[in-house]
């Protein structure tokens, strides 16, 4: 492809077509502060999620949206359903084996039909956006499919389940991620297992109405939508800091490599390899991800229309984060990113007066302080809506 990217405020030429895949090249060592905020977001605003002795949120782990509803999955497995006001409308709690029950919900997605899909150790139950049991599936076949850890459902013909890394002599059970129907049968693979790859949870990610976004499964790899219920490469990233070395750090030494958690990490840091973490979230201008390595930690935006890249060193001395930064981002709607805070770390940096902001006019800053400004220590993780400028 003719497009390559680098940090700070630089950009290719030319206008990117429908169905190219857009390279993007990382430089850390370009990195700015948080002063370029004000060249990307428009506006922010707060919901505050009701919180009763039936509804305290721990973290949250997914968060989808559908018709007028916010639908949050936590990593303790709680799921809980609110208005966009903030108004709890119903937690899913019909915890167990029985029919409609869940153990242990994995993830979720909005079906083609809008209705909400939960994963729960190779069941699948079936909601309406008010929480109602519709009905109830079942993916573990005789086809062998791995039980999978993440579920994009678009239809009952395509539906998407990835799948960890496991040890395993079957080279049809290969793959992280497999496309089938409502009965199991497995009508496309893609992904296969790679040492980088193993553990790795994709985490589909909500982009607008029925569409996803992949988290790659390597270190610096392609970045994939469905949509349609048709998978498409769309971005392919490049990071400059693991390409430049005289020994290629993304190979293994032996097939035996990078099997356990703890040899991938004590690589990474042997090595100081950026690798990709949290959720990848596109909506209509920008494409957002975090890079790690030991000690640093770095948020990117990629402007889709520009061309353009902009990093934030999140540990630059000096850099003083206000309630008004965005926290985690998990899904878009449109042009803008569905964030959070912590309401103790809303209350901590409310009370240490970190409540400046290089992008809010005055009078929209002071709204948004008076609107937090009751927020309590055991209230729900504050749900912070990022409006990204367009172009």
């Amino acid at each position: 492809m003719i497009f390559i990217f680098f940090v700070g405020c630089t950009y290719s030429k030319g206008k990117v077509k429908p169905g190219d895949i857009q390279n993007i090249e990382i430089d850390v060592n370009m990195a700015g502060d948080s002063n370029l905020w004000n060249m990307i977001i428009d506006d922010i605003d707060f919901i505050k999620l009701e919180t009763n002795d039936s509804c305290v949120l721990d973290e949250i782990k997914k968060i989808v949206l559908v018709k007028d509803k916010i639908i949050i999955l936590t990593w303790k497995g709680g799921i809980y359903i609110f208005e966009k006001t903030g108004k709890l409308v119903k937690e899913i709690t019909n915890k167990g084996k029985g029919p409609f029950e869940l153990i242990r919900p994995m993830d979720m997605s909005i079906s083609g039909n809008g209705n909400l899909m939960v994963l729960a150790e190779g069941k699948i139950v079936e909601f309406d956006s008010s929480g109602n049991p519709l009905s109830e599936f079942f993916l573990e076949t005789q086809n062998g499919v791995i039980s999978p850890i993440n579920l994009y459902w678009f239809s009952p013909e395509s539906i998407y389940s990835w799948c960890t890394a496991i040890y395993t002599s079957k080279s049809e059970n290969k793959f992280h991620l497999y496309k089938q129907n409502n009965i199991g049968t497995v009508k496309a693979k893609f992904f296969p297992f790679q040492h980088f790859s193993y553990g790795v949870a994709s985490r589909f990610t909500q982009i607008g109405n029925n569409e996803i976004v992949i988290t790659p499964p390597n270190l610096n790899d392609t970045i994939s939508i469905i949509k349609d219920g048709l998978l498409s490469p769309r971005f392919c990233i490049t990071i400059k800091q693991n390409r430049d070395r005289t020994k290629n750090p993304l190979t293994g030494l032996t097939n035996n490599d990078f099997q356990l958690p703890d040899q991938l990490n004590n690589y990474l840091s042997r090595y100081k390899i950026y690798s990709l973490s949290s959720n990848v979230v596109l909506n209509k201008t920008f494409l957002t991800f975090w890079l790690n390595t030991p000690g640093e930690s770095y948020r990117c935006f990629y402007n889709t229309e520009l061309n353009m890249a902009y990093v934030f060193n999140c540990f630059l001395k000096g850099e003083n984060e206000s309630v008004f930064y965005p926290g985690s981002i998990y899904c878009s709607l449109d042009n803008e990113f569905y964030s959070s805070k912590d309401a103790w770390k809303v209350r901590q940096l409310l009370g240490n007066g970190q409540t400046s902001s290089s992008f809010l006019p005055e009078k929209r800053r002071l709204k948004l302080l008076e609107k937090l400004k009751d927020v309590k220590d055991t209230d729900n993780p504050i749900l912070m809506i990022i409006k990204t400028k367009d172009q």
